[in-house]
């Protein structure tokens, strides 16, 4: 079981225009999968990140999958923009959600990447052999929100999260979409994500800065592995201003790092 997880209902006939509006996919093109959206500022933050079904043999009924941290301030959010749209908002404390590598009943495939496997919605308690996300997440070079960052702090191509099938560029309007298109069609981002290895121990909480020759390159988001000598991690940095990978610093105990 994925245990950080919680299941809001999001039905009513005006359910679907409702997400629509707010949410950056295209919420027509579902059917019977899974979809990965975000929701954003009006200036085009990112505030959360979460999945979309259709709910089973049941018309205008949407299944969202939302981490436990946002769950509350998406119910406030969804509340704000409801205004007089006939839609019903339920957290649903029977569904569970499990995650494997294979597909079996009741699952879907997780629309990020394929080595993130399948998701599962059943109100049973399941045999599973959950392990954390943390390694597949690295390797992907793929942060976590709410772990790895703060909700409003940076934008979806900050993070590399539009890399992972979560905005419709032809959709029509959302939330922050006028950011999100322009930023797309010029194709200009000098922030990216970066494994790192760091030789030395470090503990959470993280963004702490990232020294090349005491300028200021990046910030540390993530690290995976133990608090021991030679642990990997993730870094948002600026792209142009790295001109020694080997040779980079964190934070003001310049603890020794490698931007790979």
């Amino acid at each position: 079981m994925i245990k950080d997880r919680k299941i809001l209902i999001v039905s009513g006939i005006d359910s679907e225009s409702f997400l629509q509006q707010i949410l950056t996919n295209n919420i027509k093109l579902i059917k019977d999968d899974l979809q990965y959206n975000l929701i954003l500022t009006p200036q085009g933050k990112l505030l959360h990140d979460l999945f979309v079904s259709r709910k089973r043999n049941s018309e205008g009924c949407f299944i969202l999958d939302c981490h436990s941290k946002g769950i509350e301030d998406i119910i406030n959010l969804f509340q704000k923009y409801k205004l007089g749209s006939k839609v019903d908002l339920t957290i649903d404390d029977n569904i569970n959600v499990y995650w494997s590598e294979i597909h079996s009943e009741n699952s879907y495939k997780d629309p990020r990447h394929e080595k993130l496997g399948f998701r599962t919605y059943v109100s049973e308690i399941l045999t599973n052999n959950y392990q954390s996300f943390d390694q597949i997440h690295y390797d992907l070079s793929l942060p976590q929100l709410y772990i790895d960052f703060e909700s409003g702090k940076y934008f979806p191509f900050d993070v590399g999260f539009d890399q992972f099938n979560s905005i419709s560029y032809d959709k029509g309007c959302y939330i922050g979409q006028e950011v999100i298109t322009r930023t797309h069609f010029r194709g200009v981002v000098r922030k990216k994500v970066y494994k790192v290895k760091i030789n030395g121990e470090i503990q959470k909480p993280l963004d702490l800065e990232i020294f090349i020759e005491d300028k200021r390159v990046g910030t540390l988001i993530g690290i995976y592995g133990n608090n021991n000598h030679k642990v990997m991690g993730l870094a948002l940095i600026t792209a142009d201003l790295i001109n020694d990978h080997k040779n980079a610093v964190i934070g003001n105990d310049k603890i020794p790092c490698e931007i790979l």
